[in-house]
């Protein structure tokens, strides 16, 4: 009896497993058309070589007519296409594959023993025989954890003609037939189009010679709703999967010291993909994995050794273990099932208070104690790269350090090493001011300019007198010149000072301007503050010559001192590049009062055409204000 298919796709997944782990032991597709792997048509289960539903491999699928001789008499008959197949199946959707055909069909040839099978009708076909197929090679599962069963079927029959599924563990002398999770018995029909199914089978997993077969049953009878196709299989594997895991690691010597290597030899159980870390674990103290330390690692998919390194860190202690780890897939070794001893190494004290902490451009001294044997220091800007050094004393004494600094001890000969020491070298702070008189008095108003942070500071107006506020302004008893000084300092201890000498100018002599000094000139002027001075003294006497803002702070002294009557030039280069483009006061104070001049220093590379266009400067003049 011949039905006709219908196509669709239905996969049945009845074993899932992680793809880590996964071993392909046997694959069979039957694309060249004959294959060494299968029998066909064997009495295994009391089955026929040569029944009328045989099974065969080919890649027909369109079936067609033919007739068949029966008492004398051509018999008609046709065979239906077969279901091509899905994407799934390798060489698909007309491949080649193992399925029943009638033997009539396999007589007729052609297109037309496509998988389809003949049921009895109790005049030329009797049916009632069953065709077995058996693979011929024994596929090893020794060692797997879980066996998978992986084929593409199809099958349509009916509950007298249906597909079975075997397996062997003894090498096909005695089989076991496997039920169909689709029918909940050992049936395989009622799929008219390709599946796809997995199955696993505890028993299947440990065996050396594992081998599964098919059979169809043919019955004597008909039920007269029998469906095409006949039993077809195709794309048939067996995968074995070990589950991942890593046997305890194992390691020569108990006993080490911070900074001691050491190889970690690992054994690795199952399937682990590519970029897989093996990861070598150290416990704390107690033997703890809570908070692992990792040691030493290999990218790997097999059993090797990790070089490791106990963590200079590491306190002493004797009971410490070692672990291993994966990445992908996850997978945690026991521990090495013994206690190991991390001795003490070398303890390094610093000995002076805050010295964790110093002032930029101090020095500070460090101790070595706890040790035994001849040591050399070493020191890293980054506690990772280090350099050593040819000092071997206990004390080690770091000088005008400018940025943090990392230092550590080695005993000679020896993997003992100090803690790390880190100098975290604190910004000094910079201290500066300037000052202004006001008015026609002796008081002087200071400015408290200095950079950086700072926490206190502390003023001396070099008369006796001092102050702690930031901007302070004070009287002087009498015109005179004082040394000013600036103290700050900040949380560390980390202080500057700046002093200046200062000219209290006296009230009556303040307002006179002073006619010794004749033909002051500038030149150039304007200029980018590199400019000389030349004038005439009609007597000797001390002079003083200032630049000073628009707000009347100074910002530069040229000349300060004795200078004979007669024509002198007075030469500066220190403004150059210093000063910004504005309008500056040149004052000039001799011992019988003091003249003013105007300055005008101009930045040439910061100035625009605009500039001199918007904001004319002041005219060159040597006249006297």
């Amino acid at each position: 009896m011949f039905k006709q298919l219908l196509f669709s796709t239905l996969c049945v997944v009845l074993f899932q497993y992680s793809a880590q782990g996964q071993t392909l032991l046997f694959n069979e597709n039957f694309n060249t058309g004959a294959t060494t792997n299968f029998s066909l048509n064997t009495t295994d289960m009391s089955s026929t070589a040569s029944g009328e539903n045989p099974w065969i491999i080919n890649n027909v699928y369109a079936g067609g007519s033919s007739t068949f001789m029966c008492f004398g008499y051509p018999i008609p008959f046709t065979v239906p296409a077969a279901p091509q197949q899905p994407a799934g199946i390798t060489g698909g959707p007309t491949s080649h594959h193992l399925h029943i055909t009638p033997q009539i069909a396999i007589n007729a040839g052609g297109t037309v023993p496509a998988a389809s099978y003949v049921a009895a009708d109790g005049f030329c076909i009797f049916g009632g025989q069953n065709t077995f197929s058996r693979m011929t090679v024994d596929v090893n599962t020794v060692g797997q954890d879980s066996v998978e069963f992986d084929y593409w079927w199809a099958c349509g029959g009916s509950s007298l003609y249906f597909g079975e599924l075997y397996y062997s563990t003894n090498g096909g002398t005695t089989w076991t037939i496997v039920n169909n999770p689709a029918t909940s018995n050992n049936k395989w029909l009622g799929q008219t189009t390709w599946t796809n199914t997995k199955l696993s089978d505890p028993a299947w997993a440990g065996q050396a010679t594992l081998r599964f077969g098919f059979r169809f049953v043919t019955g004597t009878t008909t039920t007269g709703s029998e469906l095409d196709p006949g039993y077809a299989v195709d794309d048939i594997k067996i995968n074995g999967y070990m589950l991942n895991s890593i046997a305890a690691p194992t390691f020569s010597g108990t006993a080490y010291c911070p900074g001691d290597n050491l190889v970690v030899n690992y054994t690795a159980n199952g399937t682990y993909t590519g970029g897989n870390t093996f990861t070598a674990q150290l416990s704390d103290a107690t033997g703890s994995f809570a908070a692992p330390t990792a040691i030493g690692s290999v990218t790997a998919t097999t059993s090797g050794t990790i070089n490791a390194t106990i963590p200079m860190a590491a306190t002493a202690g004797s009971a410490y273990r070692i672990r291993v780890v994966s990445s992908t897939p996850s997978a945690t070794s026991p521990d090495n099932g013994a206690n190991i001893t991390i001795a003490a190494g070398p303890t390094a004290g610093i000995a002076a208070s805050n010295v964790d902490s110093i002032c930029s451009g101090s020095s500070t001294g460090i101790t070595l104690s706890g040790y035994s044997g001849s040591i050399i220091w070493e020191s890293s800007a980054n506690g990772t790269t280090w350099a050593g050094s040819s000092y071997t004393g206990d004390n080690f004494t770091t000088n005008n350090l400018s940025q943090d600094l990392y230092l550590r001890a080695l005993v000679q000969n020896s993997s003992d090493t100090s803690n790390v020491i880190m100098v975290t070298v604190v910004p000094s702070p910079t201290a500066n001011f300037s000052y202004v008189q006001s008015g026609s008095s002796l008081e002087i108003s200071f400015t408290n300019n200095s950079l950086g942070s700072f926490s206190g500071l502390s003023w001396n107006f070099g008369d006796g007198n001092t102050s702690s506020a930031n901007d302070p302004t004070h009287t002087y008893a009498t015109d005179s010149s004082y040394i000013v000084t600036l103290t700050v300092n900040n949380t560390f201890g980390c202080s500057s000072v700046f002093t200046d000498t200062i000219n209290v100018m006296p009230v009556a002599v303040k307002l006179v301007e002073n006619i010794s000094i004749n033909n002051l000139q500038i030149f150039p002027n304007p200029n980018n503050g590199q400019f000389q001075i030349t004038l005439d003294l009609s007597r000797g006497q001390d002079l003083q010559v200032y630049l000073i803002d628009l707000n009347g702070r100074r910002v530069g002294t040229l000349h300060n001192g004795y200078l004979t009557a007669g024509a002198h030039i007075i030469q500066t280069n220190d403004f150059e590049n210093a000063l910004s483009t504005v309008l500056y006061i040149l004052r000039v104070i001799g011992d019988h009062g003091f003249q003013r001049h105007k300055v005008s220093i101009v930045r040439w590379d910061s100035v625009s055409i605009d500039f001199f266009c918007r904001y004319r400067l002041p005219s060159v003049s040597t006249k006297k204000n």
